[in-house]
């Protein structure tokens, strides 16, 4: 499963400082202002180019704040990124974000850290559908009315199985752990923040390939 990560060292703009109207009659027209047309210039040259991520996708925006940590909306400043996000050409619309996750932290330097990711259910219950299809060939039996060929005589065979594929899962999920936490203390972050570094754990956790 393809993933998209980037930053970008900005101040965000929220939904209010990135439009004015402007009184045409009767009507009043919206505007980009200039405050986001600057912010949507510098962001547009730091993105670097990536392959569209097409169909739906999951998208997590993490707000790194120098200040304003409080008050700050992240759903106000959502929109302005996934604008600026999909001009870049990683997304197809923003009506394809079928997940959303937004979060916010306290830092010395200002941040946006997107990470877009194909978004598909199915790659969950292909794994729970392979782990079914070889349980059923392993134990074709466990259904059975005799006690010497069903559950009771398979239960120990049953369990060693089931903590077998419990103990692949956790090799798998250290290893996507070990090398979050390796990308965290490679990157540009002062001093170790346990919520930055919750961030980059959370990425981790996020399945993106179909096992099989």
């Amino acid at each position: 499963m393809r993933t998209i990560t980037v930053s970008l060292p900005l101040k965000p703009v929220s939904i209010n400082q990135a439009f004015r109207s402007i009184p045409r009659g009767r009507i009043c027209t919206s505007i980009k202002s200039a405050q986001y047309r600057q912010f949507e210039e510098d962001a547009l040259k730091l993105l670097p180019r990536k392959e569209m991520i097409k169909g739906e996708v999951e998208m997590t925006i993490e707000f790194h704040l120098k200040h304003r940590y409080t008050v700050t909306d992240t759903n106000n400043l959502s929109k302005c990124i996934i604008d600026i996000i999909q001009k870049a050409g990683y997304i197809e619309n923003d009506n394809k974000i079928a997940a959303e996750h937004y979060y916010k932290y306290r830092s010395d330097d200002w941040n946006i850290k997107i990470i877009i990711t194909e978004f598909n259910l199915t790659n969950t219950m292909k794994y729970i559908d392979k782990i079914s299809e070889e349980f059923d060939e392993k134990f074709p039996n466990l259904g059975a009315s005799d006690p010497d060929v069903g559950w009771y005589n398979a239960r120990i065979e049953v369990k060693s199985f089931l903590s077998e594929k419990i103990h692949q899962a956790e090799q798998e999920m250290l290893k996507r752990m070990e090398s979050a936490l390796e990308d965290y203390f490679l990157s540009s972050y002062p001093i170790p923040d346990p919520k930055v570094i919750g961030g980059y754990l959370r990425e981790a956790f996020t399945i993106k390939e179909t096992r099989g």
